[in-house]
């Protein structure tokens, strides 16, 4: 890690961990344009009808994320690896349509999808610009939830080492987020306490619950993407947009915790 030299004087704040999905990179929004390219390019050889297309491109992006179909299709899959049951999941949605696709195409198909996803995947407006003004004065610490299959692509498309000192996946860890583990191991990279740095990410259940559990001040962004309908309950501070980080941290500097 490299070494801090020029914190706030008075600052109790020494690093900043930082949720990637939804709250540095606009990770909905790569689906969103992902749901459109299988819908209007790479279905149209195989289905005439649009709202078949549709509703294999709606529900693909729900099964990447376990929301459909989970158990059936991983009853398809061949092992439990996460490459594994994708490819098992465009499988089983041809299946849907009477369609056969065979273990093959189904890679090939979804090594298509990976690589268009990336090239949708970026940084919110604004983000690569705020974090290199952060790591002048704190450690930046990535903490991200989800299997190295997906989150190494991601982290790669924006290039996150060249922005952040460290960076914890959580499909590499024991355990993901909330559990105390992985908040704990960044401590750790760290070299620092509870009490000196801040937790900021868009999930209350991962980020904001998972922060406090251990004692670190948890910043909820809480934007248009969120959709939980929790109370604030145990967050210290809710913005809108990661965009808003300074002003908070500037709050804390002059320790003034009111929202």
């Amino acid at each position: 890690m490299s070494s801090k030299n020029s914190f706030p004087k008075t600052s109790p704040i020494k690093a900043i961990f930082l949720d990637m999905d939804e709250t540095l990179c606009d990770t909905k929004g790569a689906d969103r344009k992902l749901q459109v390219w299988i819908v209007e390019t790479l279905l149209v050889d195989y289905f005439g009808s649009i709202s078949k297309r549709k509703e294999w491109a709606k529900n693909f992006i729900l099964g990447i994320y376990k929301k459909y179909e989970y158990q059936t299709i991983l009853a398809y899959a061949k092992s439990s690896e996460e490459r594994d049951f994708r490819i098992s999941l465009i499988m089983y949605l041809f299946d849907r349509f009477d369609m056969s696709c065979s273990y093959e195409k189904g890679a090939e198909l979804l090594n298509i999808i990976s690589e268009k996803r990336m090239e949708f995947f970026n940084f919110f407006n604004g983000v690569s610009e705020l974090l290199i003004k952060l790591r002048k004065n704190y450690s930046l610490i990535v903490i991200t939830n989800g299997p190295v299959l997906s989150q190494v692509p991601k982290l790669s498309a924006v290039k996150m080492e060249n922005f952040v000192d460290h960076i914890i996946i959580g499909g590499e860890e024991p355990h993901e987020k909330p559990h105390p583990s992985i908040f704990q191991k960044a401590l750790g990279l760290a070299v620092l306490n509870s009490k000196e740095v801040i937790h900021v990410g868009d999930s209350y259940e991962a980020d904001i619950k998972g922060a406090s559990s251990v004692g670190i001040k948890s910043v909820w962004v809480n934007n248009e993407c969120s959709r939980e309908r929790l109370a604030k309950g145990n967050a210290d501070f809710v913005i809108k947009s990661v965009l808003e980080l300074p002003v908070i941290i500037s709050k804390i500097d002059k320790g003034n915790n009111d929202q």
